[in-house]
């Protein structure tokens, strides 16, 4: 053999060997610094979707929307078929894209569901530019974490950021290089990883305070019994929205991901799970999103149905014990709401029509007046010592209500009696109860009361 064909070989063996020393070093960094709690889900999402795979129908994608509502068991009893759940914590576009093509490579799907949860595809407030794809980079790599290596994969971790982001994306124990040396957190990191539930790929959460538990229960369904109670309903604004409030990011990969279901003649339905009215209200022109989602939806010719405007006639879940919290439904929420996502997305769009609201605001025009809670921002100064709060309710004029407050520490006093005023401040350091006395003005009947606690 030649001499430089034996050196060829040799180069070539001594880079295998150089980079399996690297993988398996990586694999040992990645083992004791990374932090399992962080992307716990992906991880047992993902053991579970490839245990699956090839037998999966029907596929539902999305963001914690999909894996607390949709219950795919029940919709295997309802639709002959298997259905699968590869939602992933606050799912961004991009990583629907790239989840929808794994799943694709890997089975032959009937029915491609896309949720389209507001929170996740809307532009920063402040800073229209800087949508959550171009930010929210641990949304996307706590999926290629647990990815099998592929092209698609590849793909996917090149669409999270650039070239600066890259260690980060390839070696997940980069980004926890502050604890680099802490033996303490490796310690605890690696008992963790020794749990049995861990090497097991189970999840059970008891909530602590006797309020249900959390548990996986397959199929990327998300098992939650907690309950949202009357005295947990504060809630921080989080968004508000202005016309078009699609993400250009996000509006770019939902058409990709509409084109790419035609050309591979798999059929499409985009929806919006419930949320609580509380939620809502808080954020504020949300018809400008519904209105941005229904013109693409028309203009590429797929269905969407946002089930935030059913009529309570055929759907009433806006009631605590079905919430887990102001996202999501719990456990008792699903079962109620899975049956009729069936009914609705397997039926006549036509038809389904009669089940659903024009808009958001015609929803609060219609519904009997109702509070459901308190939402609250702070001060733009940081000096501030108080935080604003208003009462979120269905209607903008002609109910009134009586504000108390109840501090932990300190006298129960007296904010407002009966007016149409919604907003009031609290000390930012004050904890306590505010008490919310409701009615129609100058009624004294159908009056509502609530205590939240702050």
């Amino acid at each position: 053999m030649p001499l430089c064909k034996i050196q060829f070989i040799k180069r070539v063996i001594g880079i295998g060997i150089g980079l399996y020393i690297f993988v398996k070093i990586v694999c040992f960094l990645n083992y004791i610094y990374v932090e399992p709690i962080d992307s716990e889900w992906e991880r047992i999402l993902w053991h579970h979707y490839y245990e699956d795979r090839g037998k999966i129908d029907n596929l539902y994608l999305g963001s914690s929307h999909v894996y607390c509502d949709v219950n795919p068991m029940l919709l295997d009893s309802l639709t002959g078929q298997y259905n699968f759940n590869l939602a992933s914590s606050a799912q961004l576009m991009n990583g629907t894209y790239y989840l929808l093509k794994e799943a694709d490579k890997d089975n032959q799907l009937s029915h491609v569901y896309i949720e389209l949860y507001y929170g996740c595809n809307v532009k920063d407030n402040l800073e229209p530019d800087k949508e959550d794809i171009n930010t929210r980079y641990d949304k996307n790599w706590h999926n290629t974490d647990y990815m099998k290596m592929s092209a698609n994969k590849l793909a996917y971790m090149l669409s999270i950021a650039g070239a600066d982001k890259y260690a980060d994306i390839c070696l997940p124990f980069v980004r926890y290089r502050m604890n680099l040396g802490n033996w303490d957190y490796i310690k605890q990191v690696i008992e963790k990883k020794n749990q049995e539930d861990y090497l097991s790929y189970k999840y059970h959460y008891d909530c602590g305070d006797g309020n249900g538990y959390d548990e996986y229960k397959g199929q990327g369904y998300f098992d939650c019994t907690r309950i949202y109670l009357d005295k947990a309903r504060l809630y921080p604004q989080q968004k508000v929205l202005s016309e078009n409030p699609m993400g250009e990011k996000a509006e770019e990969y939902l058409r990709i991901i509409i084109d790419y279901c035609k050309e591979k003649n798999i059929p499409i339905t985009l929806f919006v799970s419930p949320i609580n009215e509380l939620q809502l209200i808080s954020t504020g022109n949300y018809d400008y999103y519904i209105t941005q989602v229904k013109n693409i939806a028309e203009e590429c010719g797929v269905a969407f149905y946002d089930f935030n405007l059913v009529k309570e006639e055929y759907l009433s879940i806006q009631q605590g014990k079905y919430f887990k919290d102001a996202d999501h439904l719990n456990s008792f929420g699903a079962e109620i709401f899975t049956p009729f996502l069936h009914r609705v997305v397997s039926g006549n769009r036509e038809e389904n029509e009669k089940y659903f609201y024009n808009s958001y605001a015609e929803k609060l025009r219609e519904t009997e007046p109702a509070i459901y809670g308190i939402y609250y921002r702070y001060s733009d100064e940081e000096s501030a010592m108080t935080r604003t709060m208003w009462i979120a309710s269905n209607r903008e004029s002609g109910m009134e209500y009586k504000i108390i407050v109840r501090a932990n520490e300190g006298e129960q006093y007296l904010i407002q009696d009966f007016d149409e005023n919604k907003e009031f401040t609290i000390p930012i350091e004050e904890e306590g109860t505010c008490i919310i006395t409701a009615r129609m003005k100058g009624s004294l009947e159908n009056i509502q009361i609530m205590e939240v606690n702050y």
